[in-house]
């Protein structure tokens, strides 16, 4: 267990070379994202069907944070283009808002692995503000962090 998603990625990242060799694949991102949204297409008939196991929506809660996780590593961002940074974003704040629609199946993770990767995204020096660092533990507890995360999102989206 790591404080915080950050060093546990980095964990990752330095000790399993498939995540290095992804990062190095200039169309990861693109990849990545296409996976992402037709995650989230999947959200109501997985999350709000009470037919669905439990056991099936916990592996789909697991996949979409992996996948927010994956597209937010910052070595994931070195190559991004402005134009491609605010489609990473824009995309991250519609999984964002969907998993807000239902924070009955949403925990604490599911919310810190969209903003810690629409953080790193904008700007990894973000992660690195106290208030941002204890966000990624305790997404719950901070709303004004998650808020101007929120606002600094929009903002790109719309430039």
């Amino acid at each position: 267990m790591f404080d915080q998603l950050s060093d546990g990625v980095d964990a990752v990242y330095n000790s399993f070379n498939g995540f290095r060799e992804l990062t190095k694949r200039p169309e990861a991102v693109d990849i990545l994202s296409a996976l992402y949204q037709e995650e989230l297409e999947k959200q109501n008939d997985i999350l709000n069907n009470s037919v669905v196991p439990l056991l099936t929506k916990g592996k789909y809660k697991i996949r979409v944070s992996n996948i927010e996780i994956f597209i937010g590593c910052p070595q994931m961002q070195v190559s991004l283009t402005e134009a491609k940074r605010k489609q990473v974003v824009s995309t991250l704040m519609k999984g964002y808002q969907k998993k807000y629609e239902s924070p009955a199946e949403n925990k604490k993770i599911e919310f810190e692995s969209n903003v810690y990767a629409r953080a790193n995204a904008i700007d990894s020096s973000l992660l690195s503000t106290p208030e941002m660092k204890r966000l990624t533990r305790s997404v719950g507890t901070l709303a004004e962090p998650v808020e101007n995360l929120d606002v600094i999102s929009n903002q790109l989206i719309q430039k």
